[in-house]
């Protein structure tokens, strides 16, 4: 009997906050897309924060310059479509809860703000000349809290549409704690959610982003210190669909990123200085080799499982020759001198779409120039490099490399780069390789170590090219050489390698030793006993 009497409750209360929700028409606006409904919104905005609750927007067309939001109110607009007039200034924010006597300033959380089922129209053709970012700080949402107050603002934004808006869609600074849900957004310049301040956690699920004139993803670039001077940010990312590009990621000082199920285009920029980022479940298109584009920075703690890059030329046409990466990783730029940092590609699989130009140069895996002693590692555990790639790994110039169990089936499995100070440290084991060319290694040097283990290949594979000369690197374990004939000084080898026969004679050597690494001419093999 009780339980039937506290179900009867609830009802009867959801029933009643429904039905004493205030609109906004009761404060004077029309939603007819023609009136100017700013005055009326703000006073039902007023009137509904001072004691919380539901504010109402009825079905139709409201065009508003600027509110300022208040918390502790759903915000509740299906079939509602908010409108920007034409010819808005840069710093016109449409719901805006950072306006002037409205940001939350406070030691504690504020009380939930709710942004629930609007179509936000930013009406881009009527703002004037906007792609130089003459008005990059006109949001169609702005949330942000008091920089200097422990307080975060609490804010949901759930089933909302953006579309056709000259600055950000959803803009997130400093001091927040926001969810999105079920969000989309199209046409929106800088960003459909774009997220620039410290100390803020926010968790955005199922959002989906595209444009035909504007890419419009994610931009997250934190900029801006939340309380304590603080540009941590912990963020989560689930369903994540970007079919025209722009997920560009980038954090510092102890952040953190969380994502799964996320397919995105090119452009793709990740930077995670001193920062950790793990991606699981997810497909990312990269396009054309850039120095400022396309790439990962500052790997410090970066994990990619069970994801798939591919080589995308859909928004920079493939058919012209060009240098063309999957992961395209910058341990350093500029004056830092980053180390012990880690990227780490797990299970994952790299591709070529369709499109691209026979003459282009292609690469799964382009690590820049690094010295060794720094100890930032390339770390790779399984996956499939495919056959459409010419070069598998790149290390251009000194690295370190930790490569196990993966299938390499591109033209060039490996390049082990090396100059001077920056010298080449490589482990690799258990590799399975299908390609013509097993490794490039330009150069020696007493400081350069390769090492092999478990690594079993066919001698149709086994072709090693140098500019240099490779007699001085140091080289530990061995790989195995499966052939049809003895090995000669001709037959390619790194110190250690074991040659086996396939089919040996009775009562002949089956397996030879490389005591001396050479290519083409110079190395030896010597017979090992037993059979």
């Amino acid at each position: 009997m009780n339980c039937r009497f506290i179900v009867c409750v609830c009802v009867v209360l959801i029933h009643c906050s429904a039905f004493s929700a205030v609109t906004v028409k009761e404060h004077g606006a029309i939603g007819d897309g023609v009136t100017d409904d700013t005055v009326a919104i703000q006073k039902a905005i007023d009137v509904v924060g001072k004691t919380g609750g539901t504010l109402l927007f009825p079905a139709g067309t409201y065009v508003v310059t600027s509110v300022g939001l208040r918390p502790g109110v759903r915000y509740l607009g299906y079939g509602a479509t908010i409108k920007r007039p034409a010819g808005q200034g840069k710093w016109v924010r449409t719901f805006n809860a950072a306006k002037q006597g409205y940001l939350h300033n406070a030691e504690t959380d504020s009380p939930w703000l709710t942004i629930e089922g609007f179509t936000f129209d930013g009406n881009r053709a009527e703002q004037g000349e906007y792609r130089k970012y003459q008005l990059e700080q006109a949001h169609l949402i702005f949330l942000s809290a008091h920089k200097q107050s422990k307080g975060r603002l609490r804010a949901r934004v759930v089933n909302c549409h953006f579309q056709d808006n000259v600055a950000d869609g959803l803009s997130l600074y400093v001091n927040v704690d926001v969810r999105v849900i079920n969000c989309s957004a199209r046409d929106v310049f800088r960003g459909g959610i774009t997220i620039t301040g410290g100390n803020s956690r926010i968790q955005v699920m199922n959002f989906t982003a595209e444009g035909k004139t504007h890419p419009t993803g994610i931009d997250v670039e934190v900029d801006g210190a939340g309380y304590g001077g603080r540009k941590r940010i912990e963020l989560m990312l689930s369903g994540i669909h970007l079919p025209d590009g722009d997920f560009d990621v980038g954090v510092s000082d102890d952040s953190v990123v969380l994502g799964s199920n996320i397919s995105a285009r090119s452009p793709f920029h990740l930077v995670s200085r001193r920062s950790r980022m793990k991606f699981s479940n997810s497909q990312f298109g990269i396009g054309r080799y850039s120095g400022y584009a396309n790439r990962i920075v500052n790997p410090h703690d970066v994990t990619f499982h069970s994801c798939r890059f591919e080589i995308d030329p859909h928004n920079d046409s493939g058919k012209e020759p060009g240098k063309w990466a999957a992961v395209h990783v910058y341990w350093n730029v500029g004056q830092s001198s980053e180390t012990n940092q880690a990227l780490k590609l797990i299970d994952c699989d790299f591709g070529v779409n369709q499109g691209m130009a026979k003459e282009a140069d292609t690469y799964a895996v382009y690590c820049e120039g690094d010295f060794a002693d720094r100890n930032n590692r390339l770390i790779m555990e399984g996956g499939r490099i495919s056959a459409d790639f010419d070069h598998g790994i790149w290390f251009n110039q000194g690295g370190n490399l930790r490569l196990c169990d993966t299938t390499i089936a591109a033209d060039t499995g490996m390049r082990l780069g090396s100059s001077g100070k920056w010298n080449i440290d490589a482990e690799v084991g258990g590799i399975r390789f299908l390609g013509n060319r097993y490794a490039d290694i330009p150069t020696h040097g007493a400081l350069n170590r390769i090492f092999h283990q478990n690594v079993i290949i066919d001698e149709t594979s086994n072709r090693i090219t140098t500019r240099y000369g490779i007699v001085r690197n140091r080289y530990e374990g061995r790989r195995i050489i499966l052939g049809e004939n003895p090995p000669t000084t001709k037959t390619h080898g790194l110190t250690g390698d074991v040659f086996r026969l396939k089919h040996p004679p009775a009562d002949e050597p089956m397996a030879w030793i490389c005591t001396k690494p050479g290519i083409d001419s110079g190395a030896v093999w010597s017979p090992l006993s037993g059979r």
